[in-house]
């Protein structure tokens, strides 16, 4: 096994076992895991296919986890590379929850433009239909609401 590969599977597993210290609400835990996989990630694990997958999957768990720390800016990092098309595609899966959590850290984060906003809640809305995720469409019901968001405007 070659080096980049070592490296891919280093970062999965790592990614691995912060997600099972989430399980166990074992924050100190978690952000070493995570923050020990941010370290190893590589841009190119996202160009095979047979890692574009668990690349996706472990770069919307990253984003996730730091939305939830506030860290706003480390959390954008992991949703732009997330929101990256793949031979001029996105995928559903995940990218619903990419795109709410984009909505999500653009209206904490007082660096973001908030342009996008509309644009985010409307394609996690999309996806998130399109992949039967009602737990996410009512989160995103929900945020609408608490920040009396009440009509949203396709970017052009």
């Amino acid at each position: 096994m070659d080096n980049r590969k070592n490296s891919f599977w280093k970062f999965v597993a790592l990614i691995g076992l912060g997600k099972i210290y989430q399980a166990k609400a074992a924050s100190d835990k978690v952000d070493y895991y995570f923050g020990l996989a941010s370290q190893n990630f590589e841009p190119q694990h996202f160009q095979s296919d047979s890692t574009y997958w668990y690349s996706l999957e472990s770069l919307t768990l990253l984003a996730n986890s730091y939305t939830q720390s506030n860290d706003w800016q480390t959390a954008r990092k992991w949703i732009d590379l997330g929101l990256v098309p793949r031979n001029g595609a996105l995928s559903a899966q995940f990218t619903d929850r990419l795109y709410y959590l984009s909505a999500l850290n653009t209206l904490n984060d007082n660096l973001t433009d908030r342009s996008t906003l509309s644009h985010d809640l409307t394609m996690a809305i999309a996806f998130a239909d399109y992949n039967h995720n009602q737990a996410l469409l009512d989160e995103i019901n929900q945020l609408m609401q608490q920040n009396n968001i009440r009509e949203l405007k396709i970017k052009p």
